[in-house]
């Protein structure tokens, strides 16, 4: 559980009893906590990466980045990504080093989902977006008729969008991928696909 006040610490809780098992200061933490493997990726409003020991709090180690606001997610077995307001990181689990760093496609303010090896997430620019996690770079787009502010769904060979308008998209990923429209509803959506 990670808190923002007084200090912003992250703590360890037993699942029976509640009991704490460790508290670690952290600063505030701005995004949902991440497990990679068996590193807890933690997020502060300093723009601070902390990687945390899960079975004992100690820090691994810190990397100021930028300022994130969704998880980080798994690049392979050695590396996760963060994703700041500008920017992509690949960052090496061990050691918190640097591998790679690209522009970010626009403002994801929702969790990245993997689909076919991606990394596909909505912008506020109205865009989906699939970038390579290797790379960073930009495999696709396309653009949809408002804002995507929760995170699409794979099934299959498709990823299903929403727009913040209450339009729902079907996404056939491929070559050159295409977004259609299969329903209007008549309210904006705040919450992901399932």
């Amino acid at each position: 559980a990670a808190t923002t006040r007084p200090e912003g610490k992250v703590s360890a809780l037993e699942g029976r009893s509640g009991r704490r098992v460790w508290r670690t200061t952290t600063g505030p933490v701005n995004a949902p906590l991440a497990l990679i493997g068996s590193t807890l990726v933690v997020e502060n409003q300093k723009g601070e990466v902390f990687a945390l020991n899960p079975a004992t709090g100690d820090i691994r180690w810190r990397r100021k980045l930028g300022v994130a606001r969704i998880p980080a997610v798994a690049a392979d077995s050695v590396s996760l990504i963060v994703a700041t307001v500008d920017s992509l990181f690949r960052i090496n689990v061990t050691g918190g080093k640097v591998v790679r760093r690209a522009g970010s496609p626009g403002a994801v303010v929702a969790p990245w989902i993997n689909h076919g090896g991606l990394l596909i997430g909505g912008t506020t620019d109205s865009l989906v977006v699939a970038v390579d996690p290797d790379s960073l770079s930009t495999r696709w787009r396309v653009t949809l008729d408002a804002p995507v502010l929760s995170s699409p769904a794979s099934l299959g060979d498709t990823v299903f969008a929403v727009s913040r308008r209450g339009s729902l998209y079907r996404i056939v990923s491929g070559t050159v991928p295409e977004a259609r429209r299969v329903a209007e509803l008549d309210w904006p959506v705040t919450a992901p696909v399932s």
